[in-house]
């Protein structure tokens, strides 16, 4: 029986996709999308990215924190305006002072913190390669260039703060060490999953 062999699409396309799942099951990023295109300086039709995650920052996180706090003080405070009214058949000022503090409260969380924390937020950058040769110096400074090119271009839709190489098979030394001197994480598969990798690893 004849077998279909895959194209490299379709293999690169599935090494993509399962990345794309490790970065949500291993890596916490709560959205990701692959096959995106940005804007590059040079280049009018941008650049692609196989992969584009998205996870609130260290600090988008404490102003969430801080945010469910402002709303614990609230819903106390309507508790305590509507125990003092109810205790005093809603005679005297005191039980509405309590419900208008917990308002500001509530419409300050809402337009302050809560909004503040969406757009604390950061990217991730990904470039996969599913070939048999490993990685080399070439690939790596393409994905350089694309860097420095989105970068220029002023675009302020992506705020990337991590960046990853993932290859199938490995990098050549001169390509792990150009990775790791400009902050780019490298990463294989090793037939289950996927791990980091470093020049002494």
């Amino acid at each position: 029986m004849e077998t279909k062999t895959k194209s490299s699409y379709q293999k690169g396309k599935e090494f993509e996709d399962k990345f794309a799942k490790y970065l949500k099951t291993e890596m916490k990023y709560d959205r990701v999308k692959t096959r995106s295109q940005i804007n590059a300086a040079q280049n009018s039709r941008g650049s692609n990215i196989d992969i584009i995650g998205e996870r609130p920052s260290e600090k988008g996180k404490r102003i969430k924190k801080i945010g469910n706090y402002y709303i614990i003080i609230s819903i106390a405070l309507y508790a305590i305006g509507f125990i003092v009214g109810y205790n005093n058949n809603w005679n005297g000022d005191l039980y509405l002072m309590c419900f208008l503090v917990a308002t500001i409260f509530m419409i300050g969380t809402y337009f302050t913190i809560w909004q503040m924390s969406k757009n604390e937020i950061e990217h991730l950058w990904v470039e996969c390669k599913n070939l048999k040769p490993k990685a080399n110096i070439n690939q790596v400074r393409k994905m350089l260039d694309e860097m420095a090119e989105y970068k220029a271009s002023g675009d302020k839709k992506y705020k990337f703060y991590e960046f990853i190489f993932v290859s199938a098979n490995g990098f050549v030394d001169n390509a792990i060490q150009l990775a790791e001197k400009n902050n780019i994480q490298c990463f294989v598969n090793d037939g289950k999953s996927f791990k980091q990798v470093t020049e002494w690893s």
